[in-house]
């Protein structure tokens, strides 16, 4: 899928403390994360927040480490991710 042809999402952050401000940024992704949400929400395996945050959080580390997988920061952790999204993937 082209790149302006996928999803489009803005990621808010607002912290609770009245000392720090939200910020936000965009991402793209070729997957729905509503989708995938609730895919894993139906496993019952987390409480809704963390199902968010677990969904969410692995969807936009593993889009930044598969585009610079070139990166030395990634090197030993690539073979693990692989294996572990696998795993997930025949689970859900």
């Amino acid at each position: 899928m082209r790149r302006e042809m996928m999803p489009s999402y803005s990621i808010i952050v607002t912290p609770h403390t009245p000392d720090q401000v939200p910020f936000r940024f965009e991402v793209r992704t070729h997957d729905d994360l509503k989708e995938i949400i609730g895919k894993v929400s139906a496993k019952g395996w987390f409480d809704e927040e963390e199902t968010k945050a677990f969904c969410v959080g692995l969807k936009l580390f593993s889009g930044v480490m598969l585009k610079h997988r070139q990166h030395s920061l990634f090197a030993e952790f690539l073979a693990p991710f692989g294996a572990f999204m696998k795993t997930l993937k025949t689970w859900s």
